[in-house]
Parts: structure tokens; sequence; C-alpha cells
């Protein structure tokens, strides 16, 4: 999954959602602008799926006006009848980079994991969340591990292991990058009015 330059003003700017027995993998967002939105990324993920989230990398975000910057965790919702009870989801390699904010009015981030299947690899560099207010808790985590460099507000604790440099991000060449968008133009006759009583 590509996403390049999308302007977002509604729900998450980003929303990768679990489905029983889903695969995710080597999603890339970057040049993102949101305005008014819940969250620059959300993955939504529960227990019991057997949903697979890896190598999620973002990059050079410019944020405006939300309730959270990242926001990942134990959602709510639940498969229909038929799933596996026992499944578990698996959440690796998460990276965020070059990302400014400003007016978060919630926390600065939420990223819960699973009780003893914590999201691992998270990596984020380089990130500011300016708050509307000081809040006591900026930072929400639970079962994730992670590292961090240049990030502010503060991480959580779980989430500042030494790094140094940018997080990954991919640098091969996919085939939508190698498409040329052809421009054409149309021209429109202007509109013949009639006046009443001239003919």
């Amino acid at each position: 999954m590509v996403v390049k330059e999308p302007c977002k003003k509604t729900g998450a700017g980003q929303t990768i959602q679990r489905q029983s027995r889903q695969l995710y993998k080597d999603v890339r967002a970057e040049n993102k602008t949101a305005v008014g939105t819940k969250s620059a990324v959300r993955i939504k993920i529960a227990v019991p799926c057997s949903a697979y989230v890896h190598d999620v990398y973002a990059r050079r975000m410019r944020l405006d006006g939300m309730k959270r910057v990242f926001w990942t965790g134990d959602y709510k919702s639940r498969p229909d009848d038929g799933y596996n009870k026992t499944a578990v989801p698996v959440v690796e390699n998460i990276n965020y980079q070059d990302v400014v904010t400003i007016d978060v009015w919630k926390e600065a981030t939420r990223m819960q994991g699973i009780q003893g299947t914590p999201f691992k690899g998270i990596c984020m560099a380089n990130v500011t969340a300016e708050m509307t207010k000081k809040w006591k808790v900026s930072w929400n985590c639970a079962d994730v591990k992670g590292v961090s460099t240049g990030v502010t507000q503060e991480p959580c604790a779980p989430l500042q292991g030494t790094h140094t440099g940018s997080c990954p991000f991919p640098t091969d060449t996919l085939s939508v990058d190698q498409i040329t968008v052809q421009q054409c133009s149309y021209s429109i006759a202007p509109a013949t009015t009639s006046v009443a009583g001239t003919q």
C-alpha cells in the first residue's frame, strides 16, 4: 500500500484496520497533510484476530489540530461468529519520522499493545507534537517496545530505546513511482443565451 501527498480533514489521516486473517505489509505513507483529524496514523487491532501488521513506514507529515498524533492499540470491535478465539495479532516494525504537529488537544500518542504479545520494533525520529495545553501525561503506552530520537513531547519509557539517525524507509522504486500521468485539455464553447423579445 502506497499513499503519497494526501490531504485529510476528518477521521484518521491513515487507518490500518484489522480483519480476521488479514496481512498488511510494506505500507508506505509520505508527504501527508491533515487538519482536524482524530489522528495522523491509526492502527486498529484486536484479540482474537490473526491479523499481521508488519513494515509500516510514514514520513514527512504536517499536521494541525488533532486528538492524537499516533493511535495504535487493542480495538474494541470483535470479529463475527466463526472466528478463531485463540488467535493473536502480530504488529511489528512500525516507523514514523519527520512529523510536525501543532494544536494536539488530547495526548501526543496512545499506543496500547496486547498483554503477552507486545507491539515490537517501533521507531520514531524527528517527531514534534505541540500540545494546546500542558497535560500531566502526554504519552499513553502499554505493551509496546521501540526506540526514538529527536522526539518532543518526551516519549514514554518503552519507546526510549537508544537510536541514532532516521528510522527505516524503503528506497526501492515501485511500479507506481514510474507511472507518468498524462494531462489533457478540452475546450467548451461558451453557452449562448437568448433574451426574451430579441428573437
